[in-house]
This record gives C-alpha cells, sequence and structure tokens, in this order.
C-alpha cells in the first residue's frame, strides 16, 4: 500500500538512519540561499581538483544534496542540456543561463 502517510513514515525512517558525510556541512553551507548548484560547483567548493575527481565523487555530491531535499533536474544552459539540482521550493522546469560571475541565474520556464 502506497499512501502519503506511509511515504512520510518511510521517509523520516530513512532521515534517522542517514549517517551524515563529512562533506555534508561544507556543501550544506554552500547552497544555502542558492537557486541552483552543479555537482562540479559543489567538488570545487570542497576542494576537489577536478582533474581527479571520480564518478564516486560525483555520486557522493549528489548523495548530499538529496539528503538535503535538492533535486537534480535536465535544464538548458546557454543552449546545452545539462543537469543542475534545485532546492525543494524552485519551479520544476527553469531555463538557466550563466551570468559574467559563473553563477546560475533563472531565465525563463522551459515549454514542457
Amino acid at each position: 500500500m502506497d499512501t502519503p502517510e506511509l511515504n512520510a513514515l518511510a521517509k523520516e525512517e530513512q532521515a534517522e538512519r542517514y549517517d551524515a558525510d563529512a562533506w555534508h556541512e561544507k556543501i550544506a553551507g554552500y547552497v544555502e540561499g542558492r537557486t541552483s548548484v552543479s555537482v562540479t560547483q559543489g567538488l570545487e567548493h570542497i576542494g576537489k581538483d577536478l582533474k581527479d575527481c571520480t564518478q564516486a565523487d560525483s555520486a557522493r555530491v549528489g548523495r548530499v544534496l538529496t539528503a538535503l531535499g535538492w533535486k537534480r533536474r535536465r535544464v538548458r544552459v546557454d543552449g546545452q542540456r545539462e543537469y543542475l539540482w534545485f532546492p525543494p521550493e524552485s519551479p520544476s522546469h527553469p531555463v538557466i543561463t550563466q551570468d559574467h560571475t559563473d553563477s546560475f541565474v533563472k531565465d525563463e520556464e522551459l515549454p514542457f
């Protein structure tokens, strides 16, 4: 049986078992107040040299972002499709453009 109550209970149980990653605090501080973030930005913020990063490092950042309630979405950035992470309250299909400071800003909604 899949009910909203059962889903909420399962989510609580999972949260109680979550063993916070050593990167959790640093990533949480970095994403606070942001409208979107890429895994690459998270890796750079924790001081990882991108040429030495592995898929495991990327997945680790993704697990931390998931634990923080962020959702991964495929969006357009300067005409290219890529994955970014968004806080729970953000719109479901933003178009992202890169400004001169390399931060991502919402431009408009995608038509789907």
